[in-house]
Order: C-alpha cells, then sequence, then structure tokens
C-alpha cells in the first residue's frame, strides 16, 4: 500500500499530544510519511513570519494531505 506525504500543522504547546498520538498510530500501520516540523525547530516565542520561515515551503508543497490540529 502507498503511503501518504502528510504535512500536519499544530501548535506544539497545545496539541503536541495530539501529534504524538498520530505518530503512535503511524508506527503501528506505516501508513504515512510525516513531512511535518518537529516542534523542537520551533520556538514558540517568536514572530509569526519568523515561524512561517521555518516551515520548509517544500514540505507544503510535496504533501499531498495536510491536517491541521485544532485545540483548545
Amino acid at each position: 500500500m502507498a503511503r501518504h506525504r502528510v504535512f500536519i500543522n499544530y501548535h506544539p504547546a497545545n496539541d503536541q499530544w495530539a501529534k504524538y498520538e498520530l505518530q503512535k498510530w503511524n508506527q503501528q500501520g506505516n501508513l504515512l510519511v510525516d513531512l511535518s516540523v518537529n516542534s523542537k525547530d520551533v520556538d514558540d516565542s517568536r514572530p509569526t513570519e519568523t515561524i512561517r520561515k521555518v516551515i520548509p515551503d517544500n514540505a507544503l508543497r510535496v504533501s499531498k494531505v495536510t491536517i491541521v490540529l485544532v485545540g483548545m
């Protein structure tokens, strides 16, 4: 079965737990290639424009699916 290239967009301080759950689920079935930015690579206290520069445009271009985790 082909694996889907997925970009996961989330807020590390609020939704990291959900990203971990997706990663655990993926380990069981090996269904996706995670192209999202590692939370350690993003300093949440920096300006939005600076954070956006960390997200590689290439990851967004080559992904076929985007998952947006929306928390509280």
